[in-house]
């Protein structure tokens, strides 16, 4: 019987998030234009409309309550800094080893890799605003995407936005938020910068003084390089 031998050949892909209007368009890995203007402000209303559907689909009580998830600004100039180069942000889903979720934010350089140099990178745990060692964010998101292989394992923001945030003249820290698209019902991640000088007894008066940041790209399909964990 004639032998059919298959070679499988390993290939490196980047998958682009199509753009608000639902085009694709392939870039080219070296374009790091590119990656650094993913993301932008939405209005304000609309995010916290689609904060709504994500409780209301997950049984949590109303927005006037923040998930808890954070990073203050001192630690976003630390980690951005960790890095040469910085390109982006990852905010990673990740499960520790007692099934609570986190949310990881790791600095992403000109590599365009999420865990390069895990070690010598600063990564913030957002559930304490706090440093955590490579290893351990490592594992933690192995953990996320073992339980959740058909997630959505992280969502990317370029550096314009995190350098438009240090034009607020109000922002202290970020405000982390899942949230679901209620016209696509896709999940979203929310970066938002509260104004907390005001009266801020109301959730809608918090809301008021609040500036929101969507249109990551999110892995999968990856907008950056995802490296196996």
């Amino acid at each position: 019987m004639k032998k059919i031998i298959y070679f499988s050949v390993a290939l490196f892909a980047i998958s682009i998030l199509a753009c608000q209007d639902g085009k694709e368009e392939a870039k080219n890995i070296t374009d790091l234009s590119y990656y650094r203007n993913i993301g932008k402000q939405i209005p304000t209303e609309t995010g916290y409309r689609w904060m709504d559907v994500y409780r209301s689909n997950n049984g949590l009580s109303s927005r006037t309550k923040p998930s808890g998830f954070a990073l203050s600004k001192e630690n976003l100039a630390t980690l951005s800094s960790s890095v040469d180069g910085l390109v982006g942000v990852a905010f990673q889903h990740a499960t520790d080893a007692a099934g609570e979720h986190h949310f990881l934010i790791i600095p992403v350089d000109q590599s365009l890799q999420i865990w390069a140099d895990g070690n010598a990178k600063t990564i913030i745990d957002a559930n304490s605003d706090a440093a955590i060692d490579g290893a351990t964010a490592k594992e933690w998101a192995k953990n996320y995407q073992i339980s959740n292989p058909d997630a959505i394992w992280f969502h990317f923001f370029g550096k314009h936005v995190f350098d438009e945030m240090g034009t607020i003249s109000f922002f202290e820290y970020i405000q982390i938020e899942p949230a679901v698209n209620d016209e696509n019902l896709k999940p979203q991640v929310l970066l938002i910068i509260n104004d907390l000088s005001g009266d801020v007894s109301s959730g809608r008066t918090e809301m008021a003084g609040a500036v929101v940041y969507d249109a990551s790209s999110p892995c999968p399909p990856c907008p950056i390089a995802e490296e196996q964990i």
